[in-house]
């Protein structure tokens, strides 16, 4: 069905993010619709399935002004705001990174997608000694390792967002 669609489209480009590690579906949830006055509690994901994750921004309508999550930057320590537009997608580390939207949503509404992933074959990953497929520390160098399309927004080396140009979801393109 659809949600498989979706799930098989956006695992390349996670994979990819992630380093080139193998991949499993874990979960997909959406289309998530917030109206106003949303907001979403800062928490983190479940490890067991959430490993690597990604939002892709369906669509904003009638918005007053941008709706940012604000996510935990594992470099800086810091708190970061960051803001979407439809057609960009965000990667980040669900289970490590805090996140969430706090500020009210100032619009009618904003609908968003979210997959998840964990390295194939390793469903207790988060209990490894060491986490090579997910470690970026050895050779994390201030850079993503791959660019796609034009950043609006980045934060420390594990978050991104890049605009899908002509994005197609019911013909199975993205």
């Amino acid at each position: 069905g659809l949600k498989r669609r979706w799930h098989n489209a956006l695992r390349p480009l996670v994979e990819q993010w992630i380093g080139n590690v193998e991949l499993e579906d874990t979960d997909l949830y959406g289309l998530r619709r917030y109206t106003r006055g949303s907001t979403l509690m800062p928490h983190v994901d479940r490890e067991e399935t959430h490993a690597a994750s990604v939002i892709v921004n369906i669509g904003q309508y009638g918005m007053d002004e941008e709706w940012p999550l604000q996510i935990y930057d594992l470099h800086t320590g810091e708190m970061t705001n960051v803001t979407m537009q439809p057609g960009e997608l965000l990667f980040y580390e669900s289970a490590k990174c805090l996140h969430g939207r706090e500020v009210p949503l100032n619009g009618d509404s904003f609908v968003s997608l979210f997959a998840h992933y964990r390295p194939r074959d390793a469903p207790r990953w988060f209990l490894e000694e060491q986490h090579d497929s997910l470690d970026w520390t050895s050779t994390y160098d201030g850079a993503l390792p791959y660019s796609l399309g034009d950043a609006e927004e980045q934060v420390g080396s594990k978050t991104r967002t890049f605009v899908v140009e002509n994005a197609s979801p019911a013909s199975g393109e993205l």
